[in-house]
């Protein structure tokens, strides 16, 4: 499942999900140029997700390298919110997000999955979190565990002032080129699709049936393309971020060299 590119159309859904947390909010808040730069910053959040779950070893300690280094800098104080993007437990939420979008996105599109695939796809984003320092013993231990917890934590998050900004700087996400910003509109009506009720009209009280509409409409047309496609089709994003995760890895060892006159 953690191979099938559809299950990166969850991504909208778990950034939201993640600024619900007051902590994550204000960190990305302040530390963040996500609307700045949207390409490269999911560039490099694919580049990690697929090389800690399908790279081998180098490229997985390359991309847990970069994003400690990054990790390190993010911590601060907002108002009476502390965050530090080093805390297990802020992280435990953020790799949660992800494994709880993956699963929705594939499951909109092949139905329920097998107990065996849910718990296989649990067991890959285990590894996320794990890079992320979260100790093992706090990952959840099967997916009715995943559930359980998700299901008491979601009950306590909202979009608060910080989270409510970075989604409309997302929305509109003024550094985008011309071609994302058209497409702007359809992924964050998906995204906002996937959220709890609740959580849906925090972000957005405008949402109506005419944007219900457009994201069913979507996933309508997705479902009748996707599942036609060969499997091989479906996963060659792996193999692209992961040709991509090798150039990075060459031009930093090249900028390395120049840089100690090798």
């Amino acid at each position: 499942m953690s191979a099938e590119a559809i299950v990166l159309i969850g991504g909208g859904a778990a950034i939201l999900l993640q600024i619900s947390h007051p902590a994550v909010a204000a960190g990305v808040a302040r530390h963040s140029d996500f609307a700045a730069a949207p390409l490269r910053r999911l560039e490099g959040t694919l580049d990690f997700v697929i090389a800690v779950v399908h790279g081998n070893e180098s490229e997985r300690q390359f991309v847990t390298k970069r994003v400690n280094t990054i990790h390190r800098s993010v911590r601060g104080r907002s108002g009476d919110i502390r965050y530090d993007a080093r805390d297990p437990e802020l992280q435990l939420w953020v790799a949660s997000t992800l494994y709880y979008a993956a699963r929705a996105a594939h499951e909109r599109v092949f139905g329920k999955a097998s107990s065996a695939d849910e718990e296989s796809l649990l067991a890959c984003f285990a590894a996320i979190s794990e890079v992320l320092q979260v100790p093992a013993a706090r990952w959840h231990g099967s997916v009715r565990e995943f559930d359980r917890w998700w299901d008491a934590e979601l009950a306590s998050k909202r979009a608060g002032q910080d989270a409510r900004v970075i989604f409309q700087q997302l929305r509109y996400a003024a550094g985008a080129p011309a071609y994302l910003r058209i497409l702007l509109p359809v992924v964050w009506r998906i995204a906002l699709a996937m959220l709890p009720a609740r959580l849906r009209r925090e972000f957005y009280p405008e949402w109506s049936k005419r944007d219900r509409f457009v994201a069913e409409l979507y996933w309508a047309m997705v479902v009748l393309v996707y599942r036609l496609l060969p499997r091989r089709v479906r996963t060659l994003t792996v193999a692209w971020q992961l040709r991509h995760v090798r150039k990075t890895m060459r031009r930093e060892r090249e900028s390395n060299r120049q840089e100690n006159g090798w």
